[in-house]
């Protein structure tokens, strides 16, 4: 690599890469809950007033009006939500996981060199 500034960017990637997979690491062993992803099916503002009477309140994520609510929750929000009676499904089990998966699957081998897609003369 004759470029200083693509072996900078290589060995960014890879120094973030296990910056994240130990940050993954050391949440699971602190004894953190898992954070799921749910799709909470939201059919009126009745369902909220069951989820806010079981003692969850949602403060971000995705409202679909008449469909569905989508969020991460912890563990213990889930047996709230659970206890709501509001039906719901899990679309990501647990998010460490997930990220760690993810960062798995797009990680770029610093043995790998970056090419420019298009010459530009």
């Amino acid at each position: 690599m004759s470029n200083p500034s693509k072996f900078s960017i290589i060995a960014f990637i890879v120094l973030c890469y296990f910056f994240n997979i130990s940050i993954a690491q050391e949440m699971r062993r602190e004894g953190n809950e898992k954070y799921s992803k749910v799709r909470i099916f939201t059919t009126s503002d009745n369902d909220f007033k069951k989820i806010g009477n079981a003692g969850l309140f949602l403060d971000g994520g995705i409202y679909k009006k008449g469909l569905c609510f989508e969020t991460w929750i912890s563990e213990s929000e889930m047996e709230m939500l659970k206890k709501s009676g509001v039906p719901f499904e899990i679309t990501i089990d647990d998010w460490i996981k997930y990220y760690t998966e993810m960062q798995r699957i797009n990680y770029i081998s610093p043995n790998v060199a970056l090419t420019d897609a298009y010459t530009i003369s």
